[in-house]
């Protein structure tokens, strides 16, 4: 009887080893044409056989490159059955555009999430509920220029420089349609763990370091250099917490967690 019973076991085990390789193949060609990635892979380490039966997964990690989305790519389902446990989702993003900002990359661990277990086993990876965990951002020079010449209209040229500690710009900026040669030197501060904004600005405007305040409208028009949710529709999905910059890259730490589709299809496309 027990030497059924353990033959039993061992076939069914290498039956759900088998099943799950399909199903990590199938949902990287799920998450592939989510994201249009030139490089997808999934792996999932499983919870032991009963774990797998009972639909509980230790870890997943997604790793994707070389793809460009028009805002956040992921999402939970709450509506749909959170039977699925997964213990930990990382995810490993890089040399990819999100609207108009080029990433290095972007990684984040997140615990305590729930998945549709019916829907992986058909390969599709639909998350129903996420935890909160870490997360980092990387972006260098020239995609900060790109985001800004693309979101700033009145920036006609510019130059980026970060580095010990500070962003240095310099440029000519169409002000009440006067043409005008600017350079800042200024902090990136972290304002309401979304936004990015300019902070204790040295301003020189055609070569004349303004002090009376009349470099008002130029700063205004720059700030904030970056809000996450509106102009990169993450819809919550990212809390900054600190920034690093040095050697031409920043560095953005925070807290990370898989937000909770919006129901308004404008909402999903402009991130409010």
């Amino acid at each position: 009887m027990f030497i059924f019973a353990a033959g039993l076991a061992l076939g069914a085990g290498a039956l759900i080893g088998t099943e799950w390789g399909r199903i990590e193949r199938a949902a990287e060609a799920d998450i592939k044409a989510v994201l249009g990635a030139d490089h997808v892979s999934m792996t999932a380490q499983n919870d032991g056989m009963l774990g797998t039966m009972l639909g509980q997964v230790e870890s997943v990690t997604i790793e994707a490159s070389g793809f460009e989305v028009d805002g956040m790519p992921l999402f939970t389902d709450p509506e749909l059955s959170q039977r699925g446990k997964m213990r930990r989702l990382e995810i490993v993003l890089k040399d990819f555009v999100i609207r108009d900002l080029p990433v290095i990359e972007l990684r984040c661990d997140i615990p305590d999430n729930r998945f549709a277990l019916g829907l992986l086993r058909e390969g599709k990876v639909r998350l129903t509920k996420s935890g909160e965990g870490v997360g980092s951002v990387v972006i260098d020079e020239q995609g900060l220029k790109r985001y800004i010449l693309a979101r700033f209209k009145v920036a006609e040229s510019i130059d980026i420089k970060l580095d010990k500690y500070k962003l240095f710009v310099k440029g000519t900026a169409a002000l009440a349609m006067i043409r005008r040669n600017f350079e800042i030197i200024c902090d990136l501060a972290i304002e309401d763990k979304r936004r990015l904004i300019i902070a204790n600005p040295i301003t020189f405007i055609e070569g004349k370091r303004i002090r009376d305040g009349s470099d008002s409208a130029l700063l205004r028009a720059f700030n904030p250099v970056l809000d996450l949710d509106r102009d990169l529709g993450l819809h919550g999905a990212f809390d900054m917490e600190t920034i690093l910059i040095k050697g031409g890259i920043a560095t953005i730490n925070g807290k990370a967690r898989i937000p909770v589709r919006p129901t308004n299809p404008l909402e999903q496309l402009t991130g409010k």
